[in-house]
């Protein structure tokens, strides 16, 4: 009987041993944190930034998920002009009072320009719509999601030239969207 009491006082006292003393500590880093964030890019009310993709050739694919529906659509996009895999040390800052008024999408970038791909409720060539969610037995057309999240880009060339987008448009039931793209040097 006396060595379980015994027992029971080594196991509170190990217990409050270990209770005040961490069992995960934060490792130092020599990198300091930087004291300023640079703004890239501004989004329409509401939205929220999905889909971020940057593929080997350096296009970075970005989205605009549920913004301001009284005045924007879901969007896909990407920003052409910049090599978003070589970026130079320093990249402009988006002025805080740009307005989402002065483009039609409400996407703001400090650097190369954004283009919209697709928008939920764009008619798509092979039929159907951006975003459409259909059922599986009979086809029909259940919503229309406003929600593009995530992006994949699959070249079908060596030279990345041209490929599908994929998009994945989050919602119940969620649907993904295919759109082949094709790079001219005007664009990218």
């Amino acid at each position: 009987m006396r060595s379980k009491a015994t027992l029971i006082l080594l196991s509170i006292g190990l217990l409050l041993t270990l209770s005040a003393s961490p069992f995960v500590t934060a490792q130092g880093s020599q990198e300091a944190t930087p004291e300023l964030m640079t703004r890239i890019m501004m989004m329409p009310p509401d939205a929220e930034v999905t889909g971020m993709h940057i593929d080997a050739n350096g296009h970075f694919f970005v989205n605009a998920m549920h913004p301001d529906e009284a005045n924007y659509k879901a969007t896909v996009g990407v920003i052409n002009g910049v090599d978003w895999n070589n970026l130079a040390e320093t990249v402009p800052e988006l002025d805080a009072s740009s307005s989402e008024n002065d483009i039609w999408h409400g996407i703001r970038t400090s650097h190369g320009a954004y283009q919209v791909i697709l928008q939920s409720g764009d008619a798509l060539s092979e039929g159907g719509i951006a975003g459409g969610i259909y059922a599986a037995d009979d086809g029909n057309q259940l919503l229309v999601s406003k929600k593009p999240d995530y992006n994949a880009f699959v070249p079908l060339n060596d030279d990345g030239s041209r490929g599908y987008l994929y998009t994945a448009w989050e919602d119940r039931p969620a649907g993904i969207s295919q759109v082949e793209i094709e790079w001219d040097s005007a664009s990218s």
